[in-house]
């Protein structure tokens, strides 16, 4: 129970990327209020830039972050930043708080809310590859539109159809992806014949390569961005680039104390179009609640997901009658 002098805010912002900014920026142009928890942890912390940000294309998350808080703060006053990790959410069901919401971070400090927006993101399933951790955000790249362009031209790009992308559907779809960067383009399935053998069938027409050889490991080339793929037969080879889309968890314990329901692919499920999860009250941005994990979408997922909150809080705030003698 939230202690009784716990100030009352019209939204807890859990996340400080860049939906949960986009979402405070929002909030505070109608005069909400909103405190945004960040600890410090994102998705694209390893990321040497960001790309298709109007702008802020080809810089650094970090600065953009940083930059958009003091933005943020230059201007408007309705909006706290609290740097803290926090360990519950809960929606009260007694009290005289009943229906908000409460936080506490890891020093049992409270925080009381009208509602909620999860903006935590994602953390990515990394393969237990040998190597792949070292390889990862360098020579193997989650996204060949954010991160591919700056290896264009090189000898020999590659796919790693595995985990969730372990079908013809994906490795068909990110090999001509891939193909726009190089004129060799081989799709790795890790051991998977039968699968090699389908996208050979199907692709190998069009002069792409599948490769069933299992990995032994993986290793990074300094200062270069290519990497060499090791197998478990001793042959090793030298790719420019590699695209991998790994399997993602939600980051934290908040979507199950709150209860909200998952999809099967295990983002959150949202209501179209303000992102309102299946929890009144609660409504979520960005990669947790999306099958298109990219910062334009945080963006305007951050903005609907402020507008959501917004229309519930101004209904509450302003739909009580009027005493006219008072």
């Amino acid at each position: 129970m939230a202690a009784q002098d716990t100030p009352l805010y019209d939204c807890l912002i859990i996340g400080g990327g860049m939906a949960g900014l986009s979402a405070a920026l929002s909030l505070v142009r109608t005069l909400h209020t909103a405190v945004v928890f960040d600890q410090g942890i994102h998705r694209n912390d390893q990321a040497p830039h960001l790309a298709t940000i109007p702008t802020w294309d080809s810089q650094d998350p970090k600065r953009f972050r940083e930059q958009t808080i003091l933005n943020i703060q230059s201007k408007y006053n309705t909006v706290e930043f609290a740097d803290v990790k926090l360990e519950k959410v809960t929606k009260l069901t007694e009290g005289p708080n009943e229906g908000r919401f409460c936080v506490w971070d890891d020093k049992q400090r409270s925080w009381l809310g009208k509602k909620v927006i999860l903006a935590m993101g994602v953390e990515d399933q990394l393969p237990k590859i040998p190597g792949f951790d070292e390889c990862w955000t360098k020579g193997i790249v989650h996204c060949l539109v954010h991160r591919g362009y700056e290896e264009r031209g090189c000898a020999k790009a590659g796919v790693f159809a595995i985990d969730g992308d372990a079908n013809l559907h994906a490795a068909r779809h990110l090999a001509f992806q891939a193909r726009n960067l190089s004129t060799n383009v081989t799709i790795y399935t890790n051991g998977n014949t039968e699968l090699a053998d389908e996208i050979q069938s199907a692709l190998g027409p069009c002069g792409f390569q599948a490769q069933a050889r299992t990995f032994s490991k993986l290793a990074q080339n300094q200062p270069k961005r290519s990497l060499d793929i090791h197998f478990t037969d001793g042959t090793s080879e030298t790719v420019g680039i590699v695209v991998h889309r790994p399997l993602t968890k939600v980051r934290g314990p908040f979507t199950e104390q709150l209860g909200v329901e998952m999809t099967p692919e295990g983002h959150i499920k949202t209501n179209f179009p303000f992102n309102e999860t299946s929890v009144p009250g609660v409504f979520v941005a960005g990669d947790a609640g999306s099958q298109f994990k990219i910062g334009t979408q945080a963006v305007v997922m951050g903005a609907f997901a402020a507008g959501g909150v917004q229309m519930q809080v101004n209904a509450e705030n302003w739909s009580k009658p009027v005493n006219p003698a008072a």
